[in-house]
């Protein structure tokens, strides 16, 4: 089997991206905990007070999602862009919440050509971060929008389908938090942190300038 770079032309024609993929979230290690910071004065005239706790809530069960992004390919070898997804997640335990991501899009690229038929390979590595919204229940707390951030390190591979367009597989980590605050007897700070394994397969497709 030949493994080459791709050819100079083929690299210079591509500029700009866009790809939708589906999410499958995979149990494994996956888990997320729920911490609580309690500060505050007492109603009734106690000196204060500060409780530090983390409560486990366990594994996550598999849920999924989707996602799509834009990209700019200043070089072949890197890309920036904006990636939205949205995704379900599922507790094992207590109820489930919805999560919507809004990230910038950082990918270091290697594109090669393999076999006789020169067949376009691009093995990747991208690390998306940015703004969350967890929709859902928080601890003891109501239902309702939860503000956070989110980070991911991934990897993944596109091979070439047609002329423009490629499928795409890609798994790594993604950590996500939101946090609540509460007032009784003082202040309360829910943060909620998940880490997961993740898999996303998609099409991407491309166009030059």
């Amino acid at each position: 089997m030949m493994v080459a770079p791709a050819s100079v032309d083929a690299q210079a024609t591509t500029r700009f991206a866009v790809a939708g993929h589906g999410t499958l979230v995979a149990t494994g290690d996956a888990n997320h905990d729920l911490r609580v910071l309690r500060e505050g004065t007492s109603a009734f005239g106690f000196e204060p007070w500060v409780i530090h706790g983390a409560v486990p809530s366990g594994r996550l069960r598999p849920s999924g999602g989707v996602g799509g992004r834009f990209e700019i390919l200043p070089n072949p070898h890197f890309s920036v862009g904006l990636l939205v997804s949205y995704a379900r997640q599922r507790a094992a335990v207590g109820p489930d919440q919805r999560w919507r991501d809004m990230d910038v899009w950082l990918s270091a690229r290697l594109p090669t050509e393999v076999g006789p038929r020169q067949l376009r390979v691009v093995p990747y590595l991208a690390t998306p971060v940015g703004y969350s919204v967890m929709i859902g229940r928080l601890g003891g707390s109501s239902d309702g929008r939860r503000f956070g951030w989110n980070l991911s390190a991934l990897m993944g591979v596109e091979i070439e389908a047609a002329e423009g367009f490629a499928v795409y597989l890609e798994t790594g980590w993604l950590m996500r938090q939101a946090r609540h605050e509460e007032e009784f007897l003082g202040r309360y700070r829910i943060t909620f942190t998940t880490h997961q394994l993740v898999l996303h397969v998609g099409l991407r497709g491309s166009r030059g300038r």
